[in-house]
């Protein structure tokens, strides 16, 4: 699997809802029957320590469908609302039952400052 390249933009203080379907090189749905976790970590710069926001099935930001192949990102607005204007990088990956990871997308960020509060 080829990770997907993408630009995510977030706007602060509003909930942040995307669907991304993947597909294979046939452009069929992947399965992710099996698979045990989805996680994605976006940081200002790949060699930071610490993120910006995680994203995982842990703290349900991040979700995946078994057999339709698609990745669930919803970080509501009451935790994009913390988050600071700037812009970075992300990846986002599935890892199966046996613990192999696979990146599916990533990309750049923006935040983009929240004007009305």
């Amino acid at each position: 699997m080829t990770a997907g390249r993408y630009h995510i933009k977030i706007e602060q203080g509003a909930d942040l809802l995307l669907d991304i379907d993947v597909k294979d090189s046939s452009s069929s749905a992947v399965d992710f029957s099996g698979y045990s976790a989805v996680r994605s970590k976006f940081k200002n710069f790949v060699t930071d320590s610490s993120s910006v926001l995680e994203a995982n099935n842990s703290n349900s930001r991040l979700t995946f469908s078994s057999t339709t192949g698609r990745l669930s990102l919803n970080v509501p607005a009451s935790v994009t609302t913390s988050l600071t204007e700037g812009e970075g990088v992300y990846d986002m990956e599935v890892v199966d039952g046996s613990g192999v990871v696979f990146r599916v997308l990533e990309g750049t960020f923006e935040i983009s400052p929240e004007v009305t509060d």
